[in-house]
């Protein structure tokens, strides 16, 4: 029976696909290695036996690897003492082809201990990781590629918020400058016609007209005369005229008789324009609502 479970046992080890590997303490050399040294390495196990086991790991994990080792095997006496069991722990470090190429290994090590305690052999159980370290590479990589698009999106939206706050500003800049050049023009070059056309011996009718006409070139570049004609709600011409002489304190009859209209078509549009601000049989004083909107 027991013949049977070493050949099994032989078989797994032959076969398996990580390295098995057997290290006589005291002497300080190999004792075994199973088939996959060669497929790793490069070495059949037959020349992997004359090698020590610092000619397969590279010079710059050594370090850690000696100190990895020196630590299982303190674990491993103190374990055998006191009867506790060994639990797995993994080294990983990049390990030397006979080519001189690299690879990256993953090493469990465990330790058999003599009767007075003392380790007398380690096994160590070696495993290629290098697809895997491959894969890890590659996804910090993306990563950091995926980062680096992120914040350079965020500095382009950054810009672009930038961008469009100082056109937004040129914007209302040049509204400001167009209704200060627009309030020159007026005055410099069509309010002087006006008043040669008030002074030109008018009827009472057309001098009321002309007053209209100025009164409305006036506010036309107001914000009460904008804000009263944008939106979904925009007065129309009349009631935006209407609005203009309410502001000024001018009576129903005195706008229905400038405008030539009845006074009951002027208190309509009067409650439409109450309408407009939400205060329609409500006592809130229109002229003044009007005036808080210059």
């Amino acid at each position: 029976m027991r013949n049977v479970q070493e050949e099994v046992f032989q078989m797994i080890i032959e076969n398996m696909e990580d390295i098995a590997h057997v290290w006589l303490i005291k002497e300080s050399r190999f004792l075994y290695f199973n088939p996959s040294i060669e497929r790793v390495h490069g070495y059949t196990p037959q020349e992997a036996l004359k090698l020590h086991w610092n000619e397969l790991i590279a010079p710059e994990f050594m370090a850690d690897h000696l100190k990895y080792i020196g630590a299982r095997y303190i674990q491993a006496a103190q374990n055998n003492v006191l009867k506790k069991p060994l639990l797995p722990e993994y080294n990983e470090y990049q390990g030397l082809r006979k080519d001189g190429s690299r690879l990256w290994l993953e090493e469990n090590i465990f330790y058999l201990c003599g009767e007075n305690g003392k380790p007398t052999h380690s096994i160590g159980i070696t495993r290629d990781i290098s697809a895997r370290k491959q894969a890890e590479t590659q996804f910090k990589s993306e990563h950091a590629h995926m980062q680096d698009m992120v914040r350079m999106q965020a500095s382009q939206l950054n810009e672009l918020g930038t961008t469009v706050k100082v056109l937004l500003e040129q914007q209302e800049s040049f509204k400001k400058s167009y209704r200060k050049d627009l309030g020159s023009f007026i005055a410099g070059m069509v309010m002087p016609f006006v008043e040669k056309l008030k002074q030109s011996g008018l009827n009472e009718h057309q001098l009321s007209i002309i007053e209209r006409i100025e009164f409305s070139l006036n506010d036309a570049v107001t914000p009460m005369a904008r804000k009263l004609t944008s939106g979904v709600s925009a007065l129309s011409p009349t009631a935006l005229q209407v609005a203009m002489f309410i502001k000024e304190g001018k009576s129903t009859k005195e706008i229905a008789a400038i405008m030539n209209l009845s006074p009951k078509t002027i208190e309509f549009h009067r409650e439409k324009i109450r309408e407009k601000f939400g205060i329609k049989n409500k006592k809130a004083n229109l002229r003044s609502l009007l005036k808080a909107m210059e």
